[in-house]
């Protein structure tokens, strides 16, 4: 009579065991995290959840976190999530002023505008160069912030049109984080 050999029933054993103890358990703790940590949030609708509001140094600003960057406002702005198709798009706003922004491969670098109607300067913002641009006539024109190969080939633009707060706006631009 031919029997088992015990050493090839502990392989089989083993071998299950390796499987769930480095996928199945990974992947169902991966899936506990994002559940808890991924709050989805409805498009085309302000966000009020406070996750993405980080206090700020100062009183009167919070850090709004969109993902693969932040940036510093005044409290009354708010972040617009909207559904983009190739890249990563929203809008900040406080309802009197919206900055909107593009974070992919084809982000508008401001190449439409003309030196007519607006000034461009270029700046380093957190260690990456930055390109300004804002209106000749205050309140009526583009002012916005592009960044070239942030990360992956990906670029940034945030931009506003016809702003009545174009100071803050800029200051808001400065203060632009890349995870």
């Amino acid at each position: 009579m031919l029997r088992k050999h015990p050493l090839k029933e502990f392989h089989a054993t083993f071998t299950v065991a390796i499987i769930v103890i480095f996928l199945a358990i990974p992947s169902a703790l991966y899936m506990l995290y994002q559940s808890v940590n991924r709050i989805s949030v409805p498009y085309n609708a302000m966000v009020y959840e406070p996750s993405y509001y980080l206090a700020s140094t100062h009183p009167d600003c919070h850090i709004i976190q969109l993902g693969a960057f932040t940036i510093e406002t005044p409290k009354a702005y708010r972040y617009i999530r909207r559904k983009g198709y190739d890249s990563y798009i929203g809008e900040i706003t406080n309802l009197t002023d919206t900055l909107y922004f593009d974070y992919g491969m084809y982000s508008y670098n401001f190449e439409g505008e003309t030196t007519l109607e607006h000034v461009f300067t270029s700046e380093l913002v957190q260690g990456k160069k930055a390109i300004l641009v804002r209106p000749k006539r205050k309140g009526r024109g583009l002012t916005g912030v592009y960044f070239k190969n942030v990360a992956s080939n990906n670029h940034l633009v945030i931009s506003g049109y016809d702003l009545q707060d174009e100071k803050a706006a800029v200051s808001m631009f400065k203060t632009i984080k890349f995870k």
